[in-house]
């Protein structure tokens, strides 16, 4: 005998979306199960509001998941503070509930499928006026693999004001010239560190937040 789908009242599929956004880092597929434990397994009261407002699991999974976007970032780090930058910038590509962000240091960059992301963000510290050469190996590598089509940016860390942007401009040219078909965010972000060693300035992670939410929005505008 054909059963129905199962429905879920509207009110309670607010929570359940509520939760997707606030854990949005989370893994698409695991969505998916979220979503089928909750309305096959827990007995929900029905409420009587009108017919537009009740929508089976199917349209939610097709409608909400699948529109889910996925971005990497690599970084190359000595002291800690580019790959502080990095999470930094991860934070604000999530905040808007919409864009799963992975950030990953350039020694696991190959354990990456690079073509399962839609955005790919590359950065490092300067080093003797130049981007390192991690850095500059691992946006070789993800050239090789695929970034055509993606949106990318870059971003580094300087401490001499003569550096500031040296390295991630030195990034964004190798991408440029290894794919053809790259969607470039530009300009990178580069952000001042207090001394040799750090720390971040005080000023930078909230610019970091900044940039990573107009990543996202340009993304998925």
């Amino acid at each position: 005998m054909r059963t129905t789908p199962h429905v879920l009242p509207f009110e309670s599929l607010l929570k359940k979306w509520w939760t997707w956004r606030v854990n949005a880092r989370n893994d698409a597929c695991l969505y998916r199960n979220r979503f089928t434990f909750y309305s096959k397994e827990i007995p929900l009261p029905s409420i009587q509001i009108p017919n537009i407002f009740i929508i089976s699991y199917e349209y939610i999974w097709n409608s909400v998941v699948l529109h889910v976007k996925k971005v990497l970032v690599v970084f190359d780090t000595t002291f800690g503070n580019t790959e502080k930058l990095a999470r930094e910038i991860a934070a604000g590509i999530e905040d808007a509930g919409t864009v799963e962000c992975k950030v990953v240091g350039i020694k696991t960059i190959e354990d990456e499928d690079i073509s399962s992301f839609n955005g790919v963000l590359f950065g490092g510290p300067i080093h003797i006026f130049r981007a390192t050469r991690g850095i500059r190996g691992a946006v070789k590598y993800a050239a090789k693999k695929g970034l055509d089509g993606k949106l990318v940016s870059t971003f580094d860390t300087y401490q001499a004001r003569g550096h500031k942007g040296r390295a991630a401009k030195q990034i964004e040219d190798i991408i440029s010239k290894k794919v053809l078909g790259v969607k470039m965010f530009s300009p990178g972000l580069s952000a001042l560190v207090d001394s040799r060693e750090g720390p971040l300035n005080a000023a930078e992670p909230a610019k970091a937040r900044e940039f990573g939410q107009r990543f996202a929005q340009e993304l998925t505008s």
